[in-house]
């Protein structure tokens, strides 16, 4: 399976002449993506004469059902004029690199028709023992995970540099983990059709200000967006049926937030220390949701409100665990 020379000539055209520089690197809009291809494409930056080494696993399928496959599926081409590289024999392989020079670089995935692969950047934490893939995951600065990628835990966890995140039209979900600690991420795009975002998610992606939820997701998971501290709004899509542990513990940065009528269940902690939301909009609700704890939305800013219709505002204040917030509904 090689790279048609038509896709090579597209990607020569992204990332200059020379192999690298150009194209690469981390403009911070989308305006420069590369989408439809199926590709995944990576975009660094080697900084460092000391740190120009790089290494990523993939695992290949041989179609969505995760039936592993050890067929040579997979091409890499590093984007510095160096040979494509073709693995195979195993469930799972490593590609690694070592860089020249430094310089910003566009690392191309392409996967053969009929298979797909999972690809994972990330994961490790930053100690001690994991300083020498930590310097690696710091190169990260844009992803665009194209079609015949397959989202896995911790694909980009701790990747603290990225910036930058594109996701294709036909992927369903964010994975568990999938950007956890990415503290820089800046800008998300996600697709229309999307149905779930897994636990921890984007937890602490701290300097987060936006993200667009397709209306179309009807699962947020456990953790999903704890500790985005800069968050300052989040629309909770009408299909969303409940709010789960911890869901936005943390987001400091909320001001209103609107919860939609057909959330029939907030978990512990779902709100917790969201030290900034002025109001909570329940006024669309046509019966109370279960407060699963009182904890729910522990630390509420004093001057905040729960708005909830007029017609329920009795039977909220008595409802167990409401009735710790009782001093902050408001019947409109």
């Amino acid at each position: 399976m090689m790279i048609d020379n038509k896709a090579l000539a597209k990607f020569g055209a992204i990332i200059g002449a020379d192999g690298g520089g150009t194209g690469g690197g981390t403009g911070g809009g989308g305006d420069d993506w590369v989408v439809g291809d199926g590709k995944t494409r990576l975009h660094i930056t080697v900084d460092s004469e000391e740190r120009k080494y790089v290494a990523f696993e993939i695992a290949g399928y041989k179609n969505r059902n995760n039936q592993y496959t050890t067929d040579v599926c997979t091409a890499v081409n590093w984007g510095d004029g160096s040979a494509i590289e073709e693995k195979g024999g195993s469930s799972k392989v490593t590609y690694d690199h070592t860089y020249s020079k430094t310089g910003d670089y566009i690392i191309e995935i392409d996967v053969a028709e009929e298979y797909y692969a999972y690809v994972t950047f990330g994961g490790a934490s930053n100690t001690s023992a994991n300083a020498f893939k930590f310097s690696y995951y710091r190169m990260l600065k844009k992803a665009e995970i194209g079609n015949k990628a397959k989202h896995t835990t911790n694909s980009f966890a701790n990747c603290v540099s990225l910036e930058d995140v594109f996701v294709s039209d036909e992927l369903l979900s964010i994975a568990e983990k999938e950007f956890l600690n990415c503290n820089f991420l800046k800008n998300v795009s996600l697709p229309v059709g999307m149905k779930t975002i897994n636990a921890e998610a984007f937890s602490g992606c701290r300097t987060l200000r936006h993200i667009s939820i397709p209306t179309s997701v009807t699962t947020i998971g456990a953790n999903a967006f704890q500790s985005c501290n800069c968050l300052t709004d989040v629309v909770i899509p009408d299909g969303v049926t409940s709010i789960a542990d911890s869901a936005f513990y943390g987001c400091q940065s909320f001001v209103l937030v609107k919860i939609p009528k057909g959330v029939s269940n907030i978990a512990s902690r779902a709100f917790y220390q969201c030290y900034g939301v002025k109001s909570y909009d329940f006024t669309n609700h046509e019966a109370v949701p279960i407060l699963a704890a009182t904890n729910a939305f522990q630390y509420i800013p004093s001057d905040c409100e729960i708005r909830v219709p007029a017609a329920l505002y009795d039977e909220w204040i008595a409802a167990t665990n409401w009735s710790t917030y009782a001093d902050y509904i408001v019947g409109v």
